[in-house]
């Protein structure tokens, strides 16, 4: 397969994924055994399938803390909101 044009445009997204995937798990934690709902998480994660993250889509303008954190909270807003 060519995964030459999926690959992810720079650190900044995987940035974003690892801010917005914590925060994602922290709202699946089962209070009452201190267990992560699997099932909850794939259900939010799942919601997050019409992004564009290839090297050419327009992610790759994306830059910064600020961006990072901009971009996570729109991620958030879409899985959890």
């Amino acid at each position: 397969m060519d995964y030459k044009g999926q690959r992810l445009t720079h650190i900044v997204c995987l940035d974003v994924l690892s801010i917005a995937g914590s925060q994602v798990l922290a709202t699946c934690i089962q209070e009452t055994r201190k267990q992560v709902d699997l099932t909850a998480a794939a259900r939010h994660i799942k919601k997050l399938k019409g992004i564009e993250w290839s090297s050419e889509g327009p992610l790759k303008y994306v830059k910064g803390l600020s961006g990072s954190r901009t971009l996570a909270s729109e991620l958030l807003e879409q899985m959890i909101g």
